[in-house]
């Protein structure tokens, strides 16, 4: 009886010290677990105010990163729209100035034209016809500029006639003669008149030659 109840005391002693053990290591990963949770929620909690605040400065950033490129495409197009409507306004005033220089310089040909016209033809009666001939030839020239071609073929006309009665000597006495007559030569050869007053021009060329290599001699033989 008493080995038995020894036996039961020890398995007793033996049952509590299990039971206290178990208990001992459930309350120990009791408090471990409440530890790892306690700092896990720790974690999250100081985690989440990071993370939102993050996302709201990204968000915000994003937002003002976009609000940019749409002001600046706006800007772009605005700058787009305001010069286009600029250089249709450049465009049309420079139409408007280069019509309006073109009338003026056209008007200023036709009237120094004129002016040398008249010249010519009061300096028909002088004894050097070089003064007329190189008046003609000046007045032709303004008449290019203000594209007046049927006072133009006159003042050709008054040249080829004149240059006969010239000689070398007249050539000294008016030594701007021979520069308007070139000078007329040059623009009735350019590209844009040179077919229409081929024959003109040769037969100005010939005519100046000739003046230019003939003796004042020849001229008195001729009026004799």
């Amino acid at each position: 009886m008493s080995d038995k109840s020894n036996l039961d005391e020890t398995y007793i002693a033996m049952m509590n010290s299990v039971h206290h053990y178990y208990e001992s290591a459930f309350s120990s990963l009791q408090e471990t677990m409440l530890f790892f949770v306690g700092l896990i929620i720790g974690i999250v909690g100081v985690a989440i105010p990071i993370f939102q605040n993050w996302k709201i400065d990204k968000t915000k950033k994003d937002l003002i990163s976009h609000a940019n490129d749409e002001i600046r495409k706006e800007v772009v197009e605005l700058k787009n729209e305001f010069e286009s409507v600029l250089n249709g306004k450049y465009k049309y005033l420079d139409e408007k100035y280069e019509k309006l220089k073109t009338g003026i310089d056209k008007s200023n040909n036709e009237s120094m034209g004129s002016i040398f016209h008249l010249q010519a033809n009061s300096e028909l009666g002088e004894k050097n016809s070089l003064c007329s001939v190189k008046s003609f030839a000046a007045a032709g020239c303004y008449y290019i500029g203000a594209k007046n071609h049927v006072d133009l073929i006159k003042m050709i006309n008054g040249v080829c006639e004149g240059l006969p009665d010239a000689n070398e000597n007249d050539f000294k006495d008016e030594p701007t003669a021979e520069p308007n007559i070139i000078k007329l030569i040059t623009l009735l050869s350019a590209d844009e008149f040179k077919e229409k007053y081929a024959s003109e021009v040769k037969g100005i060329k010939e005519e100046l030659e000739k003046a230019k290599s003939r003796r004042s001699e020849d001229n008195e033989k001729e009026d004799d």
